[in-house]
């Protein structure tokens, strides 16, 4: 079934019955639309972010957007998700070269520099936001497990890394969260104060004092 088809069914013009895609088409379909969703959110960022106006720009209906993702609410998490995997793909290649400390010191830079870029600060805005909103909600078993993976996606890589530089496994856990923590909170500073200068000297406090708590 094509998306046309399928949004046809959506918008009504065909009897459900006569809907035969398999669930294996329909979430090719959802997952290649995701990302659609996700470029026009890096090109065009999440100010003013409507279904309408994401539908428009990824080239499909509203109702078609509905349809796999149920609310704007559930869209934005997926968006976030789906960043957040590709961000975490890309420094895990990234640590998976981590052989000494001069190795650890390059990537942090660089894992700093692009989480950091202004190409990002919209996404990274919009997590924050969602992350904040979740903190609020954290009863709720979404809002839970996206707390949860926030943290536990982007821990597994990092303690691994500290793990090759020989750092016994309960440091490793504890360095990890003070650098995970310390990048999160300069993240936060770099989207309120766009002071990219003084941000890097203090990127370069933070590689002292992970540099001294490894050699420790």
């Amino acid at each position: 079934m094509t998306s046309a088809e399928i949004e046809n069914t959506v918008l009504g013009n065909v009897p459900v019955a006569s809907c035969a895609a398999s669930e294996t088409t329909l979430q090719q379909t959802k997952a290649e639309l995701l990302n659609r969703c996700v470029t026009h959110c890096v090109n065009e960022g999440f100010s003013n972010l409507t279904l309408r106006s994401l539908a428009n720009g990824v080239g499909t209906s509203h109702r078609m957007l509905i349809y796999y993702f149920e609310s704007r609410e559930k869209l934005l998490k997926a968006i976030l998700e789906n960043f957040r995997h590709r961000q975490i793909a890309s420094v895990v290649e990234d640590l998976e070269h981590v052989n000494t400390l001069e190795d650890l010191e390059k990537i942090i830079r660089h894992i700093w520099t692009r989480l950091s870029s202004k190409e990002l600060r919209s996404f990274t805005t919009a997590f924050f936001e969602f992350y904040v909103k979740c903190i609020r909600t954290k009863e709720a078993p979404d809002s839970s497990q996206f707390l949860t993976a926030a943290l536990d996606d982007w821990l597994k890589p990092v303690v691994a890394a500290f793990q090759r530089l020989r750092v016994p496994d309960q440091e490793c856990h504890t360095i990890a969260r003070l650098l995970l923590g310390a990048l999160r909170g300069l993240l936060l500073d770099i989207l309120a104060s766009s002071d990219e200068v003084a941000l890097a000297k203090t990127i370069d406090l933070l590689i002292q004092a992970i540099r001294l708590s490894v050699q420790h």
